[in-house]
């Protein structure tokens, strides 16, 4: 059980980090994009740090709306 707790799911993911995040570095982004198998999409939104929903909260919603779309 706690396995499948830690496996990355297989269906498609979209894992956005803030390029101003404070707390989790964008070294983060370098180790999930060559760690994480090809359904996941990592990308980096430019101009918002740890709260990137609640600072570009029209630049992360559309690409949220654009990937489940």
């Amino acid at each position: 059980m706690q396995a499948a707790t830690q496996a990355v799911p297989s269906q498609p993911m979209l894992y956005l980090h803030g390029a101003d995040d404070g707390c989790v570095g964008l070294d983060v982004v370098d180790l999930a994009r060559a760690n994480l198998p090809s359904n996941v999409a990592v990308e980096v939104v430019e101009g918002a740090g740890h709260f990137l929903h609640v600072e570009r909260p029209d630049l992360v919603g559309a690409r949220i709306v654009e990937f489940l779309s």
